[in-house]
């Protein structure tokens, strides 16, 4: 764990440099210095690391290190998909859901048909990462207040929750069992409410290898069954359960250790 925080902190020291390559055109002395440097730090004596830096207007390599290694790019792949997302779709792209319905209204403002909502891939319904407007509670009172400038007060058909926008298969055939059930792999869906998670909680034995027991979860996890196979590690040992499941299904296994001494974790 040491060494991988390690090298995001390089990661991270090297983008610098890019990037203050490529906004002041300097030399890539600097550049090249830090790999250097990097070469030899101890902390990369048993590291797996490669550095490739490629000018997009002229198609220069700036700087290269073991760059044909094979290697698993981890959070780094978050700079492609973000660079991606910025182009194709723009900085000031956002997302929709869409308030839509079928059939007629009548005058006692009773709506016979279906009220659909349209799901757009929005990740940010429910969640609190984005301030009020964004929390559940306020995405669904600027439905209601739809519904009563239109005169809808009742619906004589079905509420139907669109999430079609995206292929019903929401995982990459390349991604991890392990990673499936947990926030790494997170599917991509067309409808996201509360960013689709949910929280478990355990409370450690009284020793290492002792069962941990599954105390409660959220609201999120309601209708879910879940084995626990969690067991206690040594104190200090931090987060390290996996939860095994696959898209449609009810049923999660847990599996690994929380840390000694602590409750509610």
């Amino acid at each position: 764990m040491k060494i991988f925080c390690s090298l995001r902190f390089y990661i991270i020291i090297i983008l610098a440099f890019l990037f203050q390559e490529a906004v002041f055109g300097q030399n890539n002395s600097a550049l090249q210095n830090e790999i250097n440097l990097l070469q030899s730090d101890a902390v990369l004596n048993h590291a797996a690391w490669s550095v490739f830096a490629l000018e997009t207007g002229s198609g220069n390599v700036v700087a290269e290190y073991n760059a044909d290694m094979v290697l698993e790019p981890a959070s780094v792949m978050k700079i492609l998909t973000t660079g991606a997302a910025l182009s194709i779709l723009g900085s000031d792209y956002t997302f929709q859901t869409r308030l839509e319905y079928t059939g007629t209204i009548d005058g006692k403002g009773t709506l016979h048909g279906n009220l659909y909502i349209t799901g757009g891939g929005d990740p940010t319904i429910g969640s609190d990462r984005f301030g009020k407007a964004c929390l559940t509670d306020s995405v669904f009172a600027e439905f209601l207040a739809v519904l009563k400038k239109n005169n809808i007060k009742h619906i004589e058909g079905m509420v139907v929750a669109d999430a079609s926008i995206f292929s019903e298969n929401p995982m990459s055939y390349s991604w991890g069992w392990e990673d499936i059930g947990n926030y790494y792999a997170s599917g991509a869906w067309g409808i996201n409410i509360n960013e689709n998670q949910y929280r478990l909680y355990f409370n450690a034995g009284k020793n290492v290898g002792d069962k941990a027991e599954l105390t409660k979860t959220d609201s999120g996890a309601v209708g879910i069954t879940f084995i626990n196979h969690v067991v206690t590690g040594k104190a200090g040992s931090g987060d390290n359960v996996i939860i095994f499941g696959a898209p449609y299904t009810n049923v999660r296994l847990l599996e690994g250790t929380v840390p000694l001494g602590k409750k509610d974790f």
